[in-house]
């Protein structure tokens, strides 16, 4: 049984909550150790339980933001892009577009446009 299917009766709860901070941190640890697919996965998956318990929310922009860093990592400009522009219009929704999350996030994903046409 996996990690999503073990999800809590309680959708939303603390053990939903504690479920994908132990996913980000271990993929954190992952992308710090360079093994940049294994990191993906735990993202990839911290992202999936986010949107089903929580929808959209800020922690689901953060995932996306590193999933494209992983991305970028690996050399997947056009994967990259896609993931940091879903995470820009997240961010954008929940806190505005002058927050300080959106404004880096929207830069951030202007540089990677940039980088990924040369």
């Amino acid at each position: 049984m996996g990690i999503l299917s073990e999800s809590v009766n309680d959708p939303g709860g603390d053990d939903d909550l504690q479920t994908v901070e132990m996913l980000i941190l271990d993929a954190s640890a992952a992308t710090d150790d360079g093994n940049f697919r294994g990191a993906l996965e735990g993202f990839r998956w911290a992202l999936e339980l986010t949107q089903q318990i929580f929808g959209e929310d800020v922690e689901l922009a953060e995932c996306r933001r590193s999933i494209s860093d992983i991305y970028k990592q690996l050399g997947d400009l056009s994967s990259a892009v896609s993931e940091l522009s879903g995470a820009t219009r997240t961010f954008e929704s929940i806190l505005g577009t002058e927050h300080p999350s959106a404004i880096s996030s929207r830069r951030s994903l202007e540089q990677l446009i940039q980088s990924s046409q040369k």
